[in-house]
């Protein structure tokens, strides 16, 4: 110890004996300057090795008497310089302004990489009008593929951005220690060490304006990143006929209108080029309500026409177009002749397909010779959008900005952990909490609150055992669970809807695969404003309705976080009773370890992190936008009817709906068995209460280097005064405190230090 007595017993826990000249056993006087041995051997041998060097005394002020030295004891010290030194890592590599840096570097490179692909999209497509540009077109399963990884990439993106957001909000709203003086001045504490709304009250009007700014750009991130690119089907609609043979040659025909006859005209040119399919394998191409590759079908028979001059003997036309249509209607006999397109009851096609009966499209007592389909191949579409791409630059943009200023602002030493906040109280007491020493977050909010409380009561040593969830706000955890449980409940809810009203279909639902709520090509599960047809308004409020879960899981991610961190905020801190450890601090020096993380460790912070991501992106998945387009081949590729068209809804997929449950009740689940765990007896929970940090930091004058050494929170190993002992975080020997017995705290003043 700096100023101590030959048979002081501090100085004997410490085994310091600097020599003094006194007559008296347990006088003061200051040290002259010279070199001190360490009296017997090194309490710490570990940070002060070897045990026998001498160190060099010099005190740190240069003018004022001994009894304000005795007063002011941290200002001498005989921890060597080497230990007090930062080395270079520590100045440059362990502030928290290296994880801003990070985040700014990766903000920079995601938003040049936006603005990229928006100038090579704007530049190779041209098509600024569209809603939706048609990116790349092709194979259904290859740009269905390309979409799924794509939004993979883009959650993670995203994922990223949202992490940062936190970091940042969680420095911006640290406050620094003289804020928390002036607070606890009017008995108000400050949270330290989690991201605090709390703390946003006492902030200054700059940091608040960037605090909130972040906020507003980072939560929506998820839901207009997955908004930028979607896939869409290209349905096929067909026309249908039943002919004889002779039609194929050039045999006259008549369609019934001048539309249908230039249709099928048409269709008699180009069947020299359609493809020759068997009765089965004709069934089994046509039997779908949505075609993707096939075109006109030509069923051809022997049986001679009963209208002269006429090689049609049936025909359906604008199969396909409305959604709401029975597609194979056709495929079915229904009349005997004539035009044949509804009021079909079907049919049982799969013994037709197995070759157990003859298949009579359209008219009965038929023999169907073979079909002439035409092949149009695929044409599904990976989509891009323009405006949502636009809205992300721009978030990206501004969530760049505000990094940047984060990290060129001159830092005030705000407390970002509670290592941070321990080295600061022990370097320099709090008095509005002396005498306090026991006094965790609870009795804290009893005592600063004005209620009845007992001193004498509260003074009395009763080891108590904590649960995780009680070092969290009880609105922060009743909100996160709400949300959890919604996350769980929501697609619960949908699955049960799918499985219910489809029936058999509904029970086959890992067949829709990711990205899309296809059985068989069908739109089963669909979900929106109804089978509505394409129009232009109605798509940003089916984009915004498919991807508005992403903005509930962006939220639900910032209270997890919250939670999660102030429950390991209390193991931290409870880990001090029982073991010896240099404070963790975001600006290290001496025995203080650096830290690259805020509060969670990477073995909470990763799995948080990954399963984040991957719940995003099963959302993304799950519910989805979808998009029918409609390809005709006749009056131009359009069609009049107003019920026909592009059809646009939103639709889920069970299959994704499952595994994202999976995911949600899997993080609700490590949530809840993480928040019964218990701490360990052994010291009041202070949370992260700095009034309650602050209480367990009044170690003894002598004690004046205990920042930068290994600390321990306990009883101080001395005689009591009037039968009080004294509970403190010191680098000295401590006792685990006793059950029962009366120590400075809840009001009654230690008067022995």
């Amino acid at each position: 110890c700096a100023l101590v007595g030959r048979h002081s017993s501090l100085a004997r826990q410490r085994s310091y004996l600097p020599s003094v000249r006194t007559g008296y056993r347990d006088a003061l006087t200051p040290p002259r300057a010279g070199k001190y041995l360490p009296y017997g051997r090194s309490f710490w041998p570990s940070v002060m090795s070897p045990v026998y060097e001498a160190y060099t005394w010099t005190p740190n002020v240069s003018q004022g008497s001994f009894s304000e030295l005795v007063n002011y004891g941290s200002q001498y010290s005989l921890i060597p310089n080497r230990l007090r030194e930062q080395t270079w890592r520590q100045r440059h590599l362990s502030s928290w302004k290296v994880g801003v840096a990070a985040f700014s570097i990766a903000g920079i490179a995601i938003l040049l990489t936006n603005i990229a692909v928006v100038v090579f999209v704007v530049l190779t497509y041209n098509k600024p009008g569209d809603q939706l540009i048609p990116v790349l077109t092709g194979s259904c399963d290859q740009t269905q593929r390309l979409n799924t990884w794509i939004h993979f990439v883009v959650n993670i993106v995203s994922t990223i951005l949202l992490c940062g957001s936190n970091y940042y909000m969680q420095i911006l709203s640290a406050p620094t220690r003289h804020v928390i003086n002036r607070e606890h001045a009017y008995r108000r504490w400050l949270d330290i060490g989690i991201p605090s709304v709390r703390n946003l009250h006492m902030i200054p009007a700059p940091r608040k304006a960037l605090w909130g700014v972040i906020l507003l750009v980072s939560l929506p991130l998820h839901l207009a990143y997955n908004s930028v690119f979607s896939h869409s089907w290209t349905r096929q609609a067909y026309a249908a006929a039943l002919i004889n043979s002779n039609f194929i040659t050039g045999a006259s025909f008549d369609a019934g209108s001048s539309d249908n006859n230039k249709l099928f005209g048409d269709i008699q040119a180009n069947s020299t080029g359609y493809f020759r399919l068997s009765a089965a394998d004709c069934v089994r191409e046509y039997n779908h309500k949505t075609l993707l590759d096939r075109g006109n079908v030509l069923v051809v028979t022997s049986v001679p026409t009963r209208q002269p001059g006429n090689s049609i003997l049936a025909m359906d036309d604008f199969v396909g177009v409305r959604i709401e249509d029975g597609s194979w209607d056709w495929m079915c006999a229904s009349c005997d002749e004539g035009y044949c397109y509804t009021g079909n009851e079907g049919c049982d096609l799969s013994t037709v397909i197995d070759g157990s009966t003859p298949w009579t499209p359209f008219l009965y007592n038929i023999t169907v010779d073979y079909c002439a389909s035409e092949y149009r191949g695929e044409q599904c579409s990976l989509n891009f959008s323009l405006g949502f791409m636009t809205f992300v630059c721009v978030c990206n943009f501004i969530y760049v900005v505000c990094f940047m200023i984060l990290w060129s602002a001159s830092a005030t030493g705000p407390l970002l952990t509670i290592g941070d906040a321990i080295k600061s109280f022990l370097d320099q007491a709090d008095f509005t909490t002396s005498g306090i020493c026991l006094s965790g977050k609870h009795e804290i909010n009893q005592q600063w609150s004005g209620t009845d409380y007992s001193p004498l009561k509260g003074g009395i040593w009763n080891p108590r055992t904590y649960y995780w969830f009680q070092a969290c706000s009880t609105w922060r955890l009743l909100l996160c669970l709400a949300l959890c449980i919604s996350i769980v409940t929501a697609p619960s809810v949908l699955l049960g809807i799918g499985l219910t009203q489809h029936g058999a279909a509904g029970m086959s639902f890992w067949k829709t695969g990711f990205g899309t709520s296809n059985i068989g090509y069908e739109p089963t599960f669909v979900l929106s404003f109804g089978h509505g047809i394409y129009q232009q308004k109605r798509l940003l409020n089916n984009i915004l309705l498919a991807n508005s879960p992403q903005l509930f899981l962006s939220l639900t991610y910032l209270l997890y976080n919250n939670i999660l961190t102030s429950m390991l905020v209390g193991l931290e801190w409870i880990s001090f009773a029982h073991k010896r450890f240099s404070l963790r601090v975001s600006k290290p020096c001496g025995r203080q370890r650096a830290t690259f993380w805020l509060q969670l460790p990477y073995r909470y912070s990763l799995p948080l992190i990954l399963s984040t991501t991957v719940l995003h992106w099963l959302a993304s998945q799950a519910i989805f936008l979808d998009h029918r387009l409609v390809q005709q081949s006749w009056r131009g590729g359009e069609y009049a009817d107003s019920n026909a068209g592009h059809v646009l809804t939103v639709g889920y997929s069970p299959f994704a709906l499952v595994f994202c449950l999976v995911v949600a009740v899997g993080m609700t689940a490590a949530l809840v068995a993480l928040a019964l765990r218990r701490y360990r007896r052994g010291m009041p929970l202070a949370g992260s209460c700095s009034a309650a940090i602050s209480a367990a930091c009044h170690p003894p004058r002598c004690d004046a280097d205990a920042s930068a050494l290994p600390v321990k929170w306990g009883a101080l190993i001395e005689e009591p005064v009037d039968g009080v002992g004294h509970c403190t975080f010191t680098s000295l020997r401590v006792e685990p405190p006793n059950g029962g017995r009366r120590y400075a705290g809840m009001g009654k003043a230690f008067r022995g230090v």
